[in-house]
C-alpha cells in the first residue's frame, strides 16, 4: 500500500488510514466556526447584559436639579407628558440609537449595554425648559442632571452603568 506523502516512512502498512478521510473534514470546520461564533456571541451579550431600556417623558411644576429628594420630586407633580415634539435618542460610543417604540409617554430602547458606561441620554424639545433630571422610579432616586445649550431645547446627559431598565425624565419647562 502506497504511503501518503506526509506520513511517516517508518509506520506500519497496517498503521495507515483506509478509506477517504476528506469527506468529514468540512462539516467539523463548519461546526467549530458555528459554535464559536455562538459561544462568541452568547458572551458579548451576555458580558454587556444587552437589555431593553425605557425612558419615560414626564413633565413638572417644579425645577428639580440632582440633590433633589424623592419627596420633592413627588411635591413637584411630575405627570407623564405627551411627547408632542419631543425626540429622546440613546447614544453608545458616538451612534445614536432612535427608540425602537413610543407608546403614549415612554420611549423604549432595545439592545442596551446596560453594564457600559459609554450610553447616554440626548432630549430635543420643541419649547425650551429650566431643567431637566432623569430619575430612577424603582430607587427612588435622581440618577443624573442634564446639561442644555443656550437655547435650552436640546439636552444630554450620560446614565452611565449598571442601572435599572426604566427612567423617568423630568422636565420643568
Amino acid at each position: 500500500m502506497a504511503r501518503a506523502r506526509h506520513e511517516a516512512s517508518w509506520t506500519d502498512a497496517e498503521a495507515t488510514v483506509k478509506g477517504s478521510t476528506h469527506r468529514n473534514r468540512p462539516w467539523v470546520l463548519i461546526l467549530c466556526v458555528a459554535l464559536i461564533v455562538g459561544l462568541a456571541s452568547l458572551g458579548y451579550s451576555r458580558f454587556w447584559n444587552l437589555q431593553t431600556v425605557s425612558y419615560e417623558l414626564r413633565e413638572c411644576a417644579q425645577p428639580l436639579t440632582e440633590e433633589s429628594t424623592w419627596e420633592q420630586i413627588q411635591a413637584a407633580a411630575c405627570d407623564p407628558a405627551e411627547p408632542g415634539q419631543t425626540r429622546l435618542w440613546v447614544t453608545n460610543e458616538g451612534e445614536q440609537i432612535e427608540p425602537a417604540t413610543v407608546e403614549g409617554s415612554t420611549f423604549s430602547f432595545e439592545m442596551i449595554p446596560i453594564h457600559s458606561t459609554a450610553p447616554g441620554l440626548r432630549v430635543e424639545l420643541g419649547r425650551p425648559a429650566q431643567s431637566i433630571v432623569i430619575a430612577e422610579p424603582e430607587n427612588q432616586q435622581i440618577r443624573r442632571q442634564m446639561n442644555a445649550d443656550s437655547a435650552g431645547t436640546s439636552w444630554s446627559a450620560n446614565i452611565g452603568s449598571r442601572g435599572p431598565l426604566h427612567y423617568w425624565v423630568l422636565v420643568t419647562p
